[in-house]
Protein backbone atom coordinates (compact mmCIF):
# COMPACT_ATOMS: atom_id res chain seq x y z
CA UNK A 1 0.00 0.00 0.00
CA UNK A 2 2.81 1.80 1.13
CA UNK A 3 4.79 1.59 -2.17
CA UNK A 4 1.50 2.09 -4.62
CA UNK A 5 0.45 5.23 -2.97
CA UNK A 6 4.14 6.54 -3.29
CA UNK A 7 4.15 5.51 -6.83
CA UNK A 8 0.86 7.43 -7.22
CA UNK A 9 2.52 11.02 -5.66
CA UNK A 10 5.48 10.23 -7.28
CA UNK A 11 3.64 10.08 -10.99
CA UNK A 12 1.50 13.34 -9.89
CA UNK A 13 4.29 15.38 -9.16
CA UNK A 14 6.36 14.46 -12.83
CA UNK A 15 3.01 15.03 -14.56
CA UNK A 16 1.84 17.98 -13.62
CA UNK A 17 5.48 19.10 -13.77
CA UNK A 18 5.68 18.39 -17.18
CA UNK A 19 1.92 20.79 -17.67
CA UNK A 20 3.60 23.35 -15.76
CA UNK A 21 7.00 23.35 -18.20
CA UNK A 22 5.56 22.82 -21.57
CA UNK A 23 4.00 26.48 -21.66
CA UNK A 24 7.03 28.04 -19.90
CA UNK A 25 9.55 26.21 -22.31
CA UNK A 26 7.96 27.71 -25.26
CA UNK A 27 9.33 30.61 -27.29
CA UNK A 28 7.44 33.88 -26.21
CA UNK A 29 5.26 35.66 -23.43
CA UNK A 30 3.16 33.04 -21.57
CA UNK A 31 0.31 35.36 -21.02
CA UNK A 32 0.39 36.04 -24.75
CA UNK A 33 -0.07 32.06 -25.05
CA UNK A 34 -2.96 32.09 -22.61
CA UNK A 35 -4.61 35.37 -24.41
CA UNK A 36 -4.17 34.92 -27.89
CA UNK A 37 -4.96 38.06 -29.97
CA UNK A 38 -6.81 39.51 -26.96
CA UNK A 39 -3.16 40.65 -25.29
CA UNK A 40 -2.89 43.48 -27.88
CA UNK A 41 -6.05 44.79 -27.08
CA UNK A 42 -5.76 45.21 -23.39
CA UNK A 43 -3.82 48.48 -21.58
CA UNK A 44 -0.76 47.30 -19.84
CA UNK A 45 -2.36 48.01 -16.37
CA UNK A 46 -4.91 45.61 -17.03
CA UNK A 47 -1.48 42.99 -18.72
CA UNK A 48 0.06 44.04 -15.18
CA UNK A 49 -2.83 42.74 -12.84
CA UNK A 50 -3.04 39.47 -14.96
CA UNK A 51 0.93 38.45 -14.78
CA UNK A 52 0.23 39.19 -10.49
CA UNK A 53 -2.94 37.22 -10.55
CA UNK A 54 -1.61 34.04 -12.86
CA UNK A 55 1.72 34.69 -10.59
CA UNK A 56 4.05 35.13 -13.90
CA UNK A 57 6.20 37.57 -11.30
CA UNK A 58 7.41 35.05 -9.44
CA UNK A 59 10.13 32.59 -9.54
CA UNK A 60 9.14 29.23 -10.49
CA UNK A 61 9.32 27.46 -8.12
CA UNK A 62 6.88 29.89 -6.94
CA UNK A 63 4.74 29.46 -9.62
CA UNK A 64 4.71 25.61 -9.61
CA UNK A 65 3.88 25.66 -5.75
CA UNK A 66 0.56 27.75 -6.44
CA UNK A 67 0.17 25.89 -9.77
CA UNK A 68 0.04 22.82 -7.34
CA UNK A 69 -2.17 24.79 -5.07
CA UNK A 70 -4.59 25.41 -7.70
CA UNK A 71 -5.32 21.74 -9.04
CA UNK A 72 -5.24 20.57 -5.66
CA UNK A 73 -8.20 22.86 -4.93
CA UNK A 74 -9.54 22.72 -8.47
CA UNK A 75 -9.45 26.18 -8.99
CA UNK A 76 -8.43 26.28 -12.51
CA UNK A 77 -8.78 29.81 -13.46
CA UNK A 78 -11.38 31.23 -16.45
CA UNK A 79 -11.46 30.20 -19.63
CA UNK A 80 -11.07 33.04 -22.18
CA UNK A 81 -13.50 32.03 -24.66
CA UNK A 82 -16.57 30.86 -22.52
CA UNK A 83 -16.03 34.10 -18.86
CA UNK A 84 -16.77 30.54 -16.91
CA UNK A 85 -14.74 28.73 -14.50
CA UNK A 86 -12.85 26.11 -16.05
CA UNK A 87 -13.84 23.65 -13.33
CA UNK A 88 -17.32 24.27 -13.76
CA UNK A 89 -17.13 23.79 -17.47
CA UNK A 90 -15.18 20.82 -16.77
CA UNK A 91 -17.58 18.90 -14.29
CA UNK A 92 -20.36 20.20 -16.79
CA UNK A 93 -18.77 18.37 -19.80
CA UNK A 94 -17.59 15.38 -17.64
CA UNK A 95 -21.18 14.17 -16.92
CA UNK A 96 -21.82 13.74 -20.23
CA UNK A 97 -18.43 12.20 -20.72
CA UNK A 98 -19.20 9.45 -17.63
CA UNK A 99 -22.53 8.87 -19.49
CA UNK A 100 -21.37 7.46 -22.29
CA UNK A 101 -17.53 5.89 -21.12
CA UNK A 102 -18.76 3.82 -17.87
CA UNK A 103 -21.28 1.51 -19.76
CA UNK A 104 -19.04 0.90 -22.60
CA UNK A 105 -16.06 0.25 -20.38
CA UNK A 106 -17.89 -1.74 -18.35
CA UNK A 107 -19.77 -3.70 -21.27
CA UNK A 108 -16.74 -3.59 -23.59
CA UNK A 109 -14.23 -4.76 -20.93
CA UNK A 110 -16.79 -7.91 -19.41
CA UNK A 111 -17.35 -8.95 -23.02
CA UNK A 112 -13.74 -8.82 -24.26
CA UNK A 113 -12.78 -10.60 -20.89
CA UNK A 114 -15.32 -13.47 -21.34
CA UNK A 115 -14.18 -14.08 -25.22
CA UNK A 116 -10.72 -13.82 -24.63
CA UNK A 117 -11.13 -16.62 -22.23
CA UNK A 118 -12.96 -18.92 -24.17
CA UNK A 119 -10.65 -18.11 -27.82
CA UNK A 120 -7.56 -18.49 -25.53
CA UNK A 121 -8.51 -21.73 -23.26
CA UNK A 122 -9.35 -24.01 -26.12
CA UNK A 123 -6.66 -24.63 -29.67
CA UNK A 124 -8.78 -23.65 -32.81
CA UNK A 125 -12.28 -23.17 -30.64
CA UNK A 126 -15.53 -21.83 -32.77
CA UNK A 127 -14.94 -18.24 -30.10
CA UNK A 128 -11.33 -18.08 -31.53
CA UNK A 129 -12.24 -18.80 -35.21
CA UNK A 130 -14.96 -16.45 -35.84
CA UNK A 131 -14.27 -13.31 -32.89
CA UNK A 132 -10.67 -12.97 -33.28
CA UNK A 133 -10.57 -11.68 -36.90
CA UNK A 134 -13.06 -9.75 -36.67
CA UNK A 135 -11.46 -7.87 -33.27
CA UNK A 136 -8.30 -7.45 -35.29
CA UNK A 137 -9.86 -6.24 -37.96
CA UNK A 138 -12.26 -3.65 -35.63
CA UNK A 139 -9.13 -3.18 -33.59
CA UNK A 140 -6.78 -2.13 -36.93
CA UNK A 141 -9.43 0.73 -37.60
CA UNK A 142 -9.61 4.15 -36.23
CA UNK A 143 -12.40 4.79 -33.67
CA UNK A 144 -13.65 7.95 -35.28
CA UNK A 145 -14.09 6.09 -38.76
CA UNK A 146 -16.23 3.52 -36.85
CA UNK A 147 -18.18 6.10 -35.48
CA UNK A 148 -18.11 7.70 -38.95
CA UNK A 149 -19.70 4.59 -40.75
CA UNK A 150 -22.08 3.54 -37.89
CA UNK A 151 -23.49 7.48 -38.10
CA UNK A 152 -23.88 6.84 -42.05
CA UNK A 153 -25.35 3.33 -42.11
CA UNK A 154 -27.61 3.37 -38.88
CA UNK A 155 -28.38 7.20 -38.38
CA UNK A 156 -28.58 8.96 -42.04
CA UNK A 157 -29.28 6.22 -44.50
CA UNK A 158 -31.38 3.84 -42.04
CA UNK A 159 -32.66 6.78 -39.82
CA UNK A 160 -32.80 4.10 -36.68
CA UNK A 161 -31.13 6.74 -34.67
CA UNK A 162 -30.24 10.48 -34.44
CA UNK A 163 -28.05 12.18 -35.75
CA UNK A 164 -25.94 13.57 -32.64
CA UNK A 165 -26.60 15.58 -29.86
CA UNK A 166 -27.34 13.93 -25.88
CA UNK A 167 -31.04 14.46 -26.32
CA UNK A 168 -33.64 15.65 -28.89
CA UNK A 169 -34.81 19.63 -29.64
CA UNK A 170 -32.57 22.10 -28.19
CA UNK A 171 -32.37 20.28 -25.12
CA UNK A 172 -28.54 19.71 -26.21
CA UNK A 173 -27.69 20.02 -22.16
CA UNK A 174 -28.98 16.62 -21.00
CA UNK A 175 -31.89 17.49 -19.30
CA UNK A 176 -34.23 15.58 -21.45
CA UNK A 177 -36.04 12.40 -20.36
CA UNK A 178 -33.85 8.95 -19.20
CA UNK A 179 -35.26 7.38 -22.52
CA UNK A 180 -34.48 10.33 -24.83
CA UNK A 181 -30.78 10.35 -23.41
CA UNK A 182 -30.29 6.10 -23.94
CA UNK A 183 -31.80 7.10 -27.25
CA UNK A 184 -29.11 9.25 -28.24
CA UNK A 185 -26.08 7.28 -26.46
CA UNK A 186 -27.34 4.15 -28.04
CA UNK A 187 -25.01 4.70 -31.23
CA UNK A 188 -21.62 6.29 -29.64
CA UNK A 189 -22.24 3.87 -26.86
CA UNK A 190 -21.97 0.62 -29.46
CA UNK A 191 -19.40 2.22 -30.87
CA UNK A 192 -16.96 2.57 -28.27
CA UNK A 193 -18.12 -0.77 -26.43
CA UNK A 194 -16.69 -2.31 -29.59
CA UNK A 195 -13.85 -0.61 -29.73
CA UNK A 196 -13.25 -1.64 -26.20
CA UNK A 197 -14.46 -5.17 -26.55
CA UNK A 198 -11.97 -5.78 -29.66
CA UNK A 199 -8.63 -4.45 -27.70
CA UNK A 200 -9.82 -6.80 -24.71
CA UNK A 201 -10.77 -9.43 -26.40
CA UNK A 202 -7.06 -10.04 -28.13
CA UNK A 203 -5.48 -9.24 -25.31
CA UNK A 204 -7.08 -11.75 -22.91
CA UNK A 205 -6.98 -14.23 -25.73
CA UNK A 206 -3.23 -14.00 -26.00
CA UNK A 207 -3.18 -14.27 -22.22
CA UNK A 208 -5.06 -17.55 -21.94
CA UNK A 209 -3.57 -18.69 -24.91
CA UNK A 210 0.24 -18.65 -23.13
CA UNK A 211 -1.16 -19.86 -19.60
CA UNK A 212 -2.77 -22.60 -21.46
CA UNK A 213 0.41 -23.58 -22.59
CA UNK A 214 2.51 -23.90 -19.12
CA UNK A 215 3.97 -26.82 -17.54
CA UNK A 216 1.23 -26.61 -14.59
CA UNK A 217 -1.74 -26.22 -16.77
CA UNK A 218 -0.52 -29.33 -18.96
CA UNK A 219 0.04 -31.42 -15.60
CA UNK A 220 -3.57 -30.52 -14.82
CA UNK A 221 -4.58 -31.75 -18.12
CA UNK A 222 -2.69 -34.99 -17.69
CA UNK A 223 -4.30 -35.51 -14.40
CA UNK A 224 -7.81 -35.82 -16.01
CA UNK A 225 -9.15 -32.17 -15.09
CA UNK A 226 -11.37 -31.20 -18.01
CA UNK A 227 -11.54 -28.36 -20.19
CA UNK A 228 -14.38 -26.88 -18.17
CA UNK A 229 -12.47 -27.10 -14.83
CA UNK A 230 -8.86 -25.63 -16.61
CA UNK A 231 -10.76 -22.33 -17.67
CA UNK A 232 -13.18 -21.53 -15.00
CA UNK A 233 -10.38 -22.78 -12.13
CA UNK A 234 -6.69 -22.38 -13.49
CA UNK A 235 -6.75 -20.06 -16.82
CA UNK A 236 -9.77 -17.34 -15.53
CA UNK A 237 -7.94 -16.85 -12.26
CA UNK A 238 -4.95 -16.28 -13.79
CA UNK A 239 -6.23 -13.65 -16.33
CA UNK A 240 -8.11 -11.89 -13.83
CA UNK A 241 -4.99 -10.65 -12.29
CA UNK A 242 -3.50 -10.02 -15.17
CA UNK A 243 -6.62 -8.23 -16.76
CA UNK A 244 -6.99 -6.24 -13.94
CA UNK A 245 -3.25 -4.46 -14.42
CA UNK A 246 -3.45 -4.39 -17.77
CA UNK A 247 -6.82 -2.71 -17.40
CA UNK A 248 -5.56 -0.04 -15.38
CA UNK A 249 -3.00 1.54 -17.78
CA UNK A 250 -5.47 1.23 -20.77
CA UNK A 251 -7.74 3.95 -18.96
CA UNK A 252 -6.15 6.65 -20.90
CA UNK A 253 -6.55 5.16 -24.24
CA UNK A 254 -10.20 4.70 -23.45
CA UNK A 255 -10.67 8.16 -22.23
CA UNK A 256 -8.94 9.31 -25.59
CA UNK A 257 -10.95 7.33 -27.76
CA UNK A 258 -14.49 8.26 -26.06
CA UNK A 259 -13.01 11.96 -26.38
CA UNK A 260 -13.03 11.33 -30.22
CA UNK A 261 -16.62 9.48 -30.57
CA UNK A 262 -18.01 12.67 -29.01
CA UNK A 263 -16.91 15.62 -31.38
CA UNK A 264 -18.10 12.41 -34.29
CA UNK A 265 -21.70 12.43 -32.62
CA UNK A 266 -21.65 16.22 -31.45
CA UNK A 267 -22.19 15.43 -27.85
CA UNK A 268 -21.11 17.84 -25.04
CA UNK A 269 -18.33 15.79 -23.69
CA UNK A 270 -15.16 16.39 -22.68
CA UNK A 271 -13.91 15.73 -26.11
CA UNK A 272 -16.43 18.85 -27.57
CA UNK A 273 -14.92 20.83 -24.95
CA UNK A 274 -11.37 20.27 -25.75
CA UNK A 275 -11.86 20.49 -29.52
CA UNK A 276 -13.61 23.82 -28.65
CA UNK A 277 -10.52 24.85 -27.22
CA UNK A 278 -8.25 24.49 -29.34
CA UNK A 279 -9.89 25.88 -31.87
CA UNK A 280 -10.77 29.38 -29.98
CA UNK A 281 -6.57 29.23 -28.67
CA UNK A 282 -8.36 28.98 -25.40
CA UNK A 283 -5.02 27.81 -23.19
CA UNK A 284 -6.66 27.88 -19.92
CA UNK A 285 -9.28 25.49 -20.60
CA UNK A 286 -7.02 23.21 -22.74
CA UNK A 287 -4.79 23.17 -19.65
CA UNK A 288 -7.83 21.92 -17.24
CA UNK A 289 -9.17 19.36 -19.46
CA UNK A 290 -5.88 18.00 -19.57
CA UNK A 291 -5.04 17.86 -15.73
CA UNK A 292 -9.12 16.88 -15.18
CA UNK A 293 -7.96 13.64 -18.03
CA UNK A 294 -4.64 13.36 -15.82
CA UNK A 295 -6.24 13.13 -12.63
CA UNK A 296 -8.92 10.64 -13.38
CA UNK A 297 -6.54 8.37 -15.05
CA UNK A 298 -4.01 8.36 -12.23
CA UNK A 299 -7.40 7.73 -9.65
CA UNK A 300 -8.53 5.07 -11.81
CA UNK A 301 -5.51 3.50 -11.91
CA UNK A 302 -4.52 3.45 -7.87
CA UNK A 303 -7.73 1.73 -7.88
CA UNK A 304 -7.07 -0.84 -10.11
CA UNK A 305 -3.64 -1.36 -8.42
CA UNK A 306 -5.71 -1.87 -5.11
CA UNK A 307 -8.02 -4.26 -7.07
CA UNK A 308 -5.03 -6.15 -8.30
CA UNK A 309 -3.42 -6.51 -4.82
CA UNK A 310 -6.98 -8.01 -3.48
CA UNK A 311 -7.06 -9.98 -6.82
CA UNK A 312 -3.60 -11.91 -5.94
CA UNK A 313 -2.25 -11.32 -2.29
CA UNK A 314 0.85 -11.59 -3.26
CA UNK A 315 0.88 -8.03 -5.42
CA UNK A 316 -0.50 -6.96 -1.40
CA UNK A 317 2.41 -8.49 0.39
CA UNK A 318 5.00 -7.07 -2.24
CA UNK A 319 3.61 -3.44 -1.66
CA UNK A 320 3.25 -3.32 1.42
CA UNK A 321 7.61 -4.34 2.39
Amino acid sequence: MVSITVRFVVTFLIVTLICFMLPRLTPGDPLMSILGDHYYMLPQENLDRMYSDYGLDRSLPEQYILYLKSILTFNLGYSTTMGLPVSDLVLRYAKVSAMMMVPALIIGAFTGLTTGILAGSKRKSYTDKVMTPISIMIYSVPTFLIGMVFLTVFAFQLGWFPLGHLTSGSLSSGSGSLADIIYHLTLPVAVLTISILAGYHILVRNMSSQIRDEYYVKAKQAHGFNDTYIREKVITKNVSTQFASVFAMSLGGVITGAMIIEVVFSLNGMGQLMYGAITGNDYILIQGVFIFVILITLVLNLIAELLYGILDPRVADGAMR
